[in-house]
């Protein structure tokens, strides 16, 4: 995700074309509907790394009974939670927070106080 002092030229919207910026806010606007369909908010965000998108998460604060559960975070979790599973059948992480850094965040609101602050950790 692009720091504060990213070039213009550097934003999502010169990186991908008007095709596949739709296709990543779709994606995050499915999250969002499957939020609410749940009863929680609906807010959902993709995050895309080399134009693929590699997690996605939806509010889920009321299914878990805990607020910090949002869109975001959940994204943030499911990333970091995936795994390979090598020759000899031992699991190693698919991806390290260092992944974020050359991420690019798709989400259907504007990130809360504490989403931001956790974003910009990453």
């Amino acid at each position: 995700m692009g720091s504060p002092t990213t070039s213009p030229d550097s934003s999502p919207t010169s990186r991908y074309t008007a095709a596949e910026l739709r296709t990543f806010m779709e994606a995050a606007f499915e999250q969002a509907e499957e939020a609410y369909a749940q009863g929680e908010v609906p807010v959902g965000c993709v995050f895309v790394h080399k134009g693929a998108v590699i997690g996605r998460g939806r509010n889920q604060p009321n299914a878990t009974l805990n607020a910090t559960r949002h869109a975001e975070l959940e994204a943030v979790d499911q990333i970091l939670a995936l795994t390979l599973v090598d020759a000899d059948g031992s699991a190693r992480p698919t991806y390290t927070a260092e992944v974020f850094k050359s991420c690019d965040l798709f989400v259907t609101v504007e990130p809360c106080v504490m989403c931001a602050s956790a974003l910009r950790q990453l």
